[in-house]
C-alpha cells in the first residue's frame, strides 16, 4: 500500500481523507529525502485520532495523522485551512491563535508567525483553484509545530465548537434568566451540587444544568435550571432528570426532593411565564429507562445499578413534589 503525495520543497503532502467543518487540519509528513514521491505505509508509524461534532446544520471532522520516519521527532508539519471562506470563524480565532502563534514556525524560513494571515494556495489536483491556507510572510503554508501544541490546539478548537453550538441552541430554545435568579438558586442549594452534594469552591465552579435538556426542546428559564458541578453535569448528559436522580443514592434523592420543594414553595406564580412552568413540568414528566447513557452507567457502575433498583422515581408533577415535600418536613417545635 502506497501513500502518494506532491512535494512542496522537502515536504511530502499526503491525503488524509475528506474534511468537513469549521476548520480543516491536515498533517503533512516531513520527508528526509526531498525526492520522495511515494512512501511505503509499512515503514511509517501512523496514528489516527478522530473526533466528530455536529450541529448548526454541518459536521466538523478534525482528523490528525502522525507519520514520521524518525520516531524521536516531537515536531509535526501541518497546514491549516478554513473549511468555508477565507478565514476562520470568529469563535475559533482565539483558540487557534493561543496555541498557534507561540508554538508554530515556518517549515522553510523558520520564522514565528506574528499574526494569522491567509493566502490561496494550490497544493494538489483536487482543488484546481486552490484553497485558503494560513501562510507565513514568505508565502509558505506549511508549518512546524510540536505534538503537544498541536493536540492542545485541537482540544481548544473542539471546546470552542461545543461552546458555540451550545450558545446557538440556548438562543434558539428561548427563555431567559438573570444573575440574581441564579444566585437565588445557589442559595437554595446551599452552594452545593444538586447531584453529588459537593460544595462549590473557586476550583469546583457551578454550572447550569437544565431539567428539560435544551437539546430536547427545553428553554433557558430559571425554573428549568439547577446548579451542578461540571463532572455531574457531563455525566448526566441528556438523561431525563428523574432517571438520572434514580442512579444516585437514596439520601441524595431526598435532598433533591427538598430542594425542588423549596424552589416551588417560594415561587411566585403570578410573575412566572406560562412557557417557563410548562418547560419545568415537561422536564419532570420525562421518563426513559431505556436511554442509552442511562443503560451504560448502570452497566459500568455497580453502585448506580444498585441505586436504580432501590430508588423510586421522583414525583412527576409540581403538585406531587410539594405534597411530598411538606409531608416530610419536620414539624416546628412549639414555644412554651
Amino acid at each position: 500500500m502506497q501513500y502518494h503525495g506532491r512535494l512542496i520543497d522537502c515536504c511530502a503532502i499526503h491525503e488524509v481523507g475528506e474534511y468537513a467543518g469549521s476548520m480543516e487540519v491536515a498533517i503533512i509528513k516531513q520527508s528526509v529525502d526531498s525526492t520522495l514521491k511515494t512512501c511505503d505505509v509499512r515503514t511509517i508509524k501512523t496514528l489516527w485520532c478522530r473526533a466528530r461534532i455536529t450541529g448548526w446544520g454541518f459536521s466538523a471532522d478534525i482528523a490528525s495523522t502522525n507519520a514520521s520516519l524518525d520516531p524521536e521527532d516531537t515536531d509535526q508539519v501541518a497546514v491549516f485551512s478554513p473549511y468555508v471562506g477565507k478565514e476562520f470563524p470568529s469563535h475559533l480565532r482565539a483558540s487557534f491563535s493561543r496555541h498557534f502563534l507561540p508554538n508554530a514556525s515556518c517549515a522553510i524560513c523558520d520564522l514565528r508567525p506574528a499574526s494569522i494571515s491567509f493566502r490561496r494556495v494550490r497544493l494538489d489536483n483536487s482543488t484546481p483553484k486552490g484553497k485558503w491556507y494560513v501562510v507565513c510572510e514568505c508565502g509558505n503554508p506549511v508549518w512546524r509545530i510540536s505534538i503537544d501544541a498541536y493536540y492542545g490546539l485541537q482540544r481548544d478548537v473542539l471546546s470552542a465548537e461545543r461552546n458555540q453550538r451550545r450558545k446557538e441552541l440556548l438562543r434558539e430554545a428561548g427563555g431567559k434568566h438573570t444573575k440574581n435568579e441564579i444566585q437565588a438558586i445557589l442559595r437554595l442549594q446551599e452552594d452545593r451540587c444538586i447531584y453529588c452534594n459537593s460544595s462549590f469552591t473557586p476550583r469546583l465552579r457551578p454550572t447550569r444544568d437544565h431539567l428539560f435538556p435544551v437539546h430536547c426542546g427545553g428553554g433557558d428559564w430559571a425554573l428549568n435550571i439547577v446548579m451542578a458541578c461540571g463532572r455531574c453535569n457531563a455525566r448526566r448528559g441528556m438523561i431525563p432528570f428523574r432517571n438520572y436522580c434514580r442512579l444516585l443514592g437514596p439520601r441524595q434523592n431526598r435532598r433533591i426532593l427538598r430542594h425542588l420543594g423549596r424552589r416551588l414553595a417560594v415561587l411566585e406564580m403570578d410573575d412566572l411565564p406560562d412557557e417557563a412552568f410548562a418547560c419545568f413540568f415537561d422536564g419532570l414528566r420525562m421518563n426513559d429507562p431505556r436511554h442509552p447513557r442511562y443503560i451504560d452507567i448502570c452497566r459500568i457502575s455497580a453502585v448506580a445499578k444498585c441505586n436504580a433498583a432501590v430508588n423510586q422515581l421522583l414525583p412527576c408533577s409540581p403538585h406531587r413534589i410539594l405534597k411530598k415535600y411538606f409531608s416530610t418536613r419536620r414539624p416546628a417545635r412549639s414555644q412554651t
